[in-house]
C-alpha cells in the first residue's frame, strides 16, 4: 500500500508529513531533516562564485550562514538568499526557480534520513491557498514535478486544516467535513459548508511579513537606547537588514505571540542577538500594530511595498494591522451576504492563530461559534493533508462499494415485498384459514336454513367488514421476520448493508409512510370489504347449484344458452332454492374449498397484491434510493475536495 507524502509549502515555513494507511492511528511525523518542530524555514541560499560555486543551503542553515557572513564574504561567494518566494511563483521566474531549488534540496535532505522515501512511489499531496488561481495551481504542480515529486495532487489548505482534527476515515469525520459550517481563519478566511468552500478570501498583502517588520522596527528602537550606532541605515549599509528583519525578528515575533497568548498582562523580557535586553508588553504591541509604518528596508526590498503604500496607508501615514485583520475577516461575510451566526465552528490555523488578537476578534464577530485550536497550528495543514489523503482513500473504497451494490440492493427491497406478498403456498394457507373462519360457518348456516345464495354472500361480506383485526392477524405470516412491518424491515436491512460496506449504521425511517398489513388493507378497501372472499365463495356455490340442477334435469342447457350464463347465474343467486341445501354435503363443501374457492381466491389475491406492489414499489425504491444516495453523495463530496489538475 502506498505511503503518503503531504507537503505544506509555506511562505515562512514548509512542513512535511508522511503516513501510511492502516491501523487506528495515523502516524504523522516531521522528518528528522527538518529544522525544528515547526518544520523547515522556506529559505534557499545559493553560492554563485568562489570555491563553493553551485552549492545550495536551505532552511535555518541557509539563514544562519547568510546572517553570519560579512559583506565581503557575501560578495566573494556570490551568495543569493531567497525567502518568501511562494506567494510570487505565478508572477516571478526568480520565485519559481527558488521554489524548485528549495523543494529539491529539501527532498534530498529528507532522503538522507529516510532511505525509503521516494515521492515517485508515493501519493504526494500539496496544499494550495483556496483563493489561488488555476494558473497558480498549474505553476505549483510544475514546480513540484521539476523538483522531483512527480505528478502531485492538490488540496485547498482550508480542507487540510479541517482534516487535521478529524479521525482517519471514521463516519464522524466524514460527517463533520461535509456537514459542519466551519470558518478557517488565517489572515483571511474560508467558509466551508457541505463539503465545499462556500467562500474564500484574503488579502495577499496582509500577513506575517508585516508583523516581522513591525518587530524589526520595535527591536531597533530598543537597541538604539543602548547602542546608538545600530540604526536601520547602518544595517542596510552592512547588508544586515534583510537577515534581521526576515529571520531574527520573525523568531522573536513567534516567541512573543506564544508568550502573550498565555501571559498577556506580563512583560516579555528576551535577549536579542545575545547582547541586547528587550522589554515588550502586549499594550505596546497593540499600539504599534494599530499605528504601523513599514520600515525603509521593507519598502526597499519587498515587492508588495508599492501596492501596500497605494492601498493601506491611512491619512496619518500609518496602517492599522489589527483593524485590517478585523475588516478582512468581516469582508468575506459581507461580500456574499453570509450570516455571521451561520458558523458552527471557527478553526484557527496558521501563524495568525498564535496571536491573541485573532481569538479576540473571532469571539467578537462570531460570539456563537465554537473556537477550535489545532493541536499544532504550524503543522496543522501538512498533518491535515496527510489525514485527508487517508480519509479520501477510505471514502473512495466505501463510495465504490456503494456504487457497485446500490442498484442490486434497492431492487432487492422490492423483491422482498413482492416475494413475500405473492408467495403462493402462503396465500393458499391464508385462503384455507379465511374459508374456515368466514365461509364455512355461513355455508353450514345456509345448509341448515336454506335461502338465497346472494344473502349468504352478503353475510360473508359483512362478517369480514366487522373483523378487520382478525383479517390482519391472518395476513401477518405474509410479512417477513414473524410479521415485522416492511417499513421496519427495510431500514434494518439498510443498517446491515451499510455496516457490510464499512459505514456505521444509523436509524433510518420512512416517516409516516407505512408498508404493512394496515396500509395493505387500507389501500385496497374494496378487496378487504369482503368482496373477494364472498364473490369467490358465491361463485363456487352457484357453480355447484348449476351442476346440481343440470344433472337432475332441472335446468336445460338451452335455458343457459337462451338467457346467457351470467343472467342465469344472477337469477340463481337471487332465487330462494331452499331445497338446494341438501346438495351442500360435507364432501361437496370440501370440493368447493379445494377445487374452486382456494384457486379462485389465490388468483384474485395475487392480482390485488401485485397491483399493491406495483403501486408502491416506486415509492419504496425512491425512499430506499434516497437513503443510499445520501451516503454515496457524502463520500463523493469528500473525494471531490481535491483539486483536479
Amino acid at each position: 500500500m502506498k505511503r503518503i507524502l503531504a507537503i505544506d509549502f509555506g511562505t515562512n515555513n514548509t512542513y512535511f508529513s508522511v503516513t501510511t494507511i492502516g491501523g487506528s492511528v495515523i502516524p504523522c511525523n516531521f522528518f528528522s531533516g527538518g529544522d525544528n518542530d515547526k518544520g523547515i524555514d522556506s529559505a534557499c541560499l545559493r553560492f554563485t562564485k568562489g570555491s563553493r560555486q553551485g552549492q545550495i543551503a536551505i532552511g535555518k542553515k541557509a539563514l544562519n550562514y547568510y546572517g553570519g557572513a560579512s559583506d565581503d564574504d557575501i560578495q566573494d561567494a556570490g551568495m543569493v538568499l531567497a525567502t518568501n518566494f511562494k506567494p510570487d511563483i505565478e508572477i516571478s521566474e526568480d520565485a519559481r526557480q527558488s521554489s524548485i531549488c528549495f523543494l529539491r534540496e529539501a527532498l534530498k535532505l529528507y532522503q538522507q534520513n529516510d532511505k525509503t522515501l521516494n515521492p515517485l512511489e508515493m501519493d504526494v499531496i500539496f496544499g494550495v491557498p483556496s483563493e489561488a488561481s488555476d494558473s497558480y495551481k498549474r505553476c505549483l504542480a510544475h514546480i513540484a514535478r521539476e523538483a522531483g515529486y512527480g505528478n502531485i495532487r492538490l488540496l485547498d489548505e482550508p480542507f487540510g486544516a479541517l482534516s487535521s482534527y478529524q479521525d482517519e476515515c471514521s463516519d464522524e469525520a466524514v460527517e463533520a467535513m461535509i456537514n459542519d459550517s466551519v470558518l478557517v481563519v488565517d489572515f483571511g478566511g474560508a467558509i466551508l459548508q457541505k463539503g465545499k468552500i462556500l467562500h474564500s478570501w484574503g488579502d495577499m498583502l496582509l500577513g506575517g511579513r508585516l508583523f516581522d517588520d513591525l518587530f524589526y522596527e520595535w527591536i531597533l528602537d530598543q537597541i538604539q537606547k543602548t547602542d546608538k550606532t545600530k540604526t536601520e541605515q547602518s544595517l542596510i549599509d552592512n547588508n544586515e537588514d534583510y537577515y534581521v528583519r526576515t529571520v531574527q525578528s520573525r523568531q522573536l515575533k513567534e516567541e512573543f505571540s506564544e508568550f502573550t497568548v498565555k501571559y498577556r498582562n506580563e512583560t516579555f523580557d528576551p535577549f536579542f542577538d545575545n547582547r541586547y535586553h528587550l522589554s515588550m508588553t502586549w499594550e505596546e504591541f497593540m499600539r504599534r500594530a494599530t499605528m504601523y509604518t513599514p520600515s525603509e528596508s521593507f519598502m526597499k526590498r519587498t515587492r508588495i511595498s508599492t501596492a501596500l503604500k497605494n492601498t493601506r496607508f491611512t491619512t496619518s501615514g500609518t496602517i492599522d494591522l489589527i483593524g485590517w485583520f478585523r475588516d478582512e475577516l468581516r469582508r468575506g461575510f459581507v461580500e456574499k451576504n453570509i450570516p455571521f451566526n451561520s458558523i458552527q465552528k471557527t478553526l484557527l490555523a496558521g501563524g495568525s492563530s498564535k496571536w491573541a488578537f485573532s481569538r479576540d476578534i473571532c469571539s467578537e464577530i462570531l460570539p456563537q461559534s465554537q473556537i477550535v485550536d489545532c493541536e499544532n497550528v504550524f503543522a496543522a495543514i501538512s498533518m491535515g493533508l496527510a489525514k485527508y489523503a487517508v480519509i479520501k482513500r477510505g471514502a473512495e473504497n466505501k463510495y465504490q462499494k456503494l456504487l457497485d451494490e446500490k442498484d442490486k440492493f434497492i431492487n432487492s427491497q422490492v423483491e422482498l415485498i413482492e416475494g413475500s406478498l405473492t408467495n403462493v403456498d402462503r396465500i393458499k394457507d391464508i385462503a384455507n384459514e379465511l374459508f374456515n373462519d368466514f365461509a364455512l360457518p355461513e355455508m353450514k348456516q345456509y345448509r341448515q336454513n336454506g335461502g338465497k345464495i346472494s344473502d349468504m354472500e352478503s353475510q360473508i361480506r359483512d362478517s369480514i367488514k366487522n373483523n378487520t383485526a382478525q383479517i390482519k392477524e391472518i395476513l401477518q405470516p405474509l410479512f417477513e421476520n414473524n410479521g415485522m412491518e416492511f417499513d421496519l424491515v427495510i431500514p434494518d436491512r439498510l443498517k446491515k448493508w451499510f455496516k457490510d460496506c464499512g459505514i456505521s449504521p444509523k436509524d433510518y425511517s420512512f416517516g409516516t409512510i407505512k408498508f404493512n398489513v394496515s396500509s395493505f388493507i387500507s389501500q385496497n378497501p374494496d378487496f378487504w370489504a369482503g368482496d373477494t372472499i364472498a364473490q369467490a365463495l358465491s361463485s363456487s356455490v352457484t357453480d355447484v347449484l348449476l351442476t346440481f340442477l343440470t344433472l337432475n334435469g332441472l335446468l336445460k342447457s338451452t335455458v343457459t344458452t337462451l338467457f346467457g350464463k351470467k343472467t342465469t347465474e344472477d337469477f340463481i343467486k337471487k332465487t330462494d332454492f331452499s331445497w338446494f341445501k341438501s346438495a351442500l354435503i360435507d364432501s361437496e363443501i370440501e370440493r368447493i374449498r379445494k377445487n374452486d374457492f382456494i384457486p379462485k381466491f389465490t388468483d384474485r389475491f395475487l392480482e390485488f397484491t401485485r397491483g399493491f406492489v406495483n403501486k408502491n414499489k416506486n415509492v419504496i425504491c425512491k425512499l430506499t434510493r434516497e437513503f443510499v444516495e445520501s451516503e454515496v453523495e457524502k463520500y463523493k463530496k469528500v473525494i471531490d475536495m481535491e483539486t483536479e489538475l
